[in-house]
């Protein structure tokens, strides 16, 4: 009687172990083919997405469409295009990220996200600038427009344009000089950020090196931390 209810436990085991592989099996099969499907849409019917509602849309779009650019197709001037004419706050920050994402292949958006630099949300501004930053391109403009950023009236504008400067390596003698100012931000975390920007930027802020000096005493672990760190990649 025990090995016979044995037996029928392993046979049930048996049985659902192997229900479970096939649904997992169907599961992929199913994954696959939407994987399929969803690749074989043109750039166009991404670009319409991009200005749908659904935010989860949108960030699956923008993913699609950088693999399009990644591949040679350019979509940059389109996004660029959805960018001027949409009044959707969504749709832009979320054409804005796209474009960061592909990084300096989106050199063209350059003078559009200048623009965005200059939106009444401090949010806007503050995407505009991380993307300006990761797209490197078109120096002379990105680092104008950035400089200017530095006197934004909000602190993560502020904080992102002075990473944004550390990560073009500016040599600029206005965006050192507005770096400089930066070192004694009210935000310490601003502080910090323009610290860590002198880091990359290296002997090209060597006029920074008196402010820095006065940043590796604050108090505040990280912009000492980072001051220390810059003035030794200036040595």
């Amino acid at each position: 009687m025990k090995m016979k209810r044995m037996l029928i436990a392993s046979l049930c085991l048996t049985m659902l172990f192997a229900g479970c592989g096939d649904k997992k099996k169907r599961k992929k099969e199913a994954w696959q083919k939407r994987e399929q499907v969803y690749s074989d849409h043109p750039p166009s019917h991404w670009l319409e997405y991009m200005e749908k509602r659904d935010p989860r849309v949108r960030k699956a779009a923008g993913r699609m469409l950088v693999d399009y650019t990644r591949n040679g197709k350019d979509q940059v001037p389109a996004l660029v295009e959805i960018l001027k004419r949409t009044k959707s706050s969504g749709v832009r920050l979320d054409v804005v990220r796209t474009l960061g994402n592909m990084k300096s292949k989106a050199a063209a958006a350059v003078p559009a996200l200048c623009d965005a630099l200059k939106d009444q949300s401090w949010e806007h501004r503050d995407v505009a600038a991380e993307t300006l930053g990761m797209i490197g391109k078109d120096l002379n403009r990105t680092t104008a427009a950035l400089t200017a950023a530095l006197t934004d009236s909000d602190e993560r504008v502020r904080l992102t344009a002075a990473r944004g400067l550390g990560k073009v390596k500016t040599g600029d003698s206005k965006a050192i000089a507005g770096l400089i100012k930066l070192l004694e931000d009210p935000d310490t975390n601003v502080q910090s950020e323009a610290a860590l920007a002198f880091q990359t930027i290296g002997r090209k802020g060597k006029a920074a090196i008196p402010a820095l000096q006065k940043a590796a005493k604050s108090q505040n672990f990280m912009v000492k931390f980072n001051a220390e760190e810059a003035l030794r990649q200036m040595r």
